[in-house]
């Protein structure tokens, strides 16, 4: 399965940039370019970026409490040079579910893209005081007004059957690939018998019926990074790249950076960390929820800070990284 699939993807994904293969170094520590609000986003996360024609949005998610503890909903902000930044006037853009529904605690996690006709989007809602994460579906004309899919949601946990079962407890944080009409979807599994998460991968022809596969990503540990956190995978020219978060004992999140020939068995950057705490009390707690874009001759990565007050409020910073051969 791992071969058939994501060899179809290797011949056929939308190539992202002329450089091949790629490396990043980083250039100084990033700073921040959305703040937090007073009401339903006092504490952002997992920002997601694409730029179309000459407009950049972001969608990311808001939680009602400064320490992350609230109900979380998911915002946008806009922007023309993916630098300055202004959130949606009418924000959130896609908010929690009814009351019993599958998504009624929270929705978080958004991973969009755009496919020429319109925007998708894969998030996580959540039920159950908090207990249940499951995988949605929403898609939008204008990347403003989010229809959800009727038949929600598109990736459940895995029924246990045996201690392997690595997503029987819950599923989240989706990040998807395209190529030739197939998708592929990075996703943590958590596991009820250990309740650790693990990387795993689904595959779908049209983001709503997904199969699960097999094939589980391989990412070798470090001395800095004892587990790793998707932050987002791209594909550029044939080559897959991950960038991710992690950390040991009670150190900092840290981003970190690695690459792949199949999206299976992944080397990372022997210059990890790329991304480390800042100077600036916004970020100087931590770093985490990397996604990146390419622009021009760089990449422009888009993440969590954390800062160093008691409550940890997390903001949303860009570093920009030089692609070189």
């Amino acid at each position: 399965m791992k071969k058939a699939l994501l060899a179809i993807l290797l011949a056929s994904v939308i190539l992202i940039s002329p450089f091949c293969p790629p490396y990043v170094k980083a250039a100084g520590h990033g700073r921040m370019i959305l703040d937090v609000g007073t009401q339903w986003d006092q504490y952002l996360s997992r920002p997601s970026v694409v730029h179309v024609g000459s407009q950049f949005m972001m969608w990311y998610t808001g939680d009602s409490q400064s320490d992350g503890s609230g109900i979380e909903n998911i915002g946008l902000a806009i922007s023309q040079d993916g630098t300055t930044w202004t959130k949606y006037v009418y924000n959130p853009v896609l908010t929690v579910g009814s009351s019993g529904t599958w998504d009624s605690d929270s929705v978080n996690d958004p991973w969009v893209i755009w496919d020429g006709a319109q925007y998708q989007m894969w998030y996580t809602g959540w039920s159950l005081n908090g207990q249940l994460a499951q995988i949605g579906y929403a898609t939008s004309p204008d990347g403003t007004h989010w229809v959800k899919f009727g038949g929600n949601p598109v990736l459940t946990p895995s029924v246990h059957r045996t201690l392997d079962t690595a997503d029987d407890q819950w599923v989240s944080r989706p990040t998807v690939i395209t190529g030739n009409g197939l998708l592929v979807m990075y996703y943590a599994g958590r596991a009820s018998d250990t309740g650790t998460s693990t990387v795993l991968i689904a595959t779908s022809r049209d983001g709503t019926s997904w199969s699960k596969s097999s094939s589980r990503p391989t990412i070798p540990v470090g001395t800095w990074d004892s587990g790793h956190y998707v932050g987002s995978v791209n594909v550029i020219n044939s080559t897959f790249l991950m960038l991710y978060w992690s950390k040991t004992g009670n150190d900092n999140f840290r981003i970190g950076y690695a690459s792949s020939a199949d999206g299976i068995n992944w080397d990372p950057n022997p210059s990890n960390p790329i991304i480390t705490s800042g100077s600036g009390s916004w970020d100087k707690a931590g770093v985490a929820w990397a996604m990146m874009i390419s622009v021009g001759n760089n990449f422009y990565v888009y993440y969590v800070g954390l800062d160093n007050t008691k409550t940890n409020t997390a903001r949303i910073g860009l570093a920009i990284l030089a692609l070189s051969k």
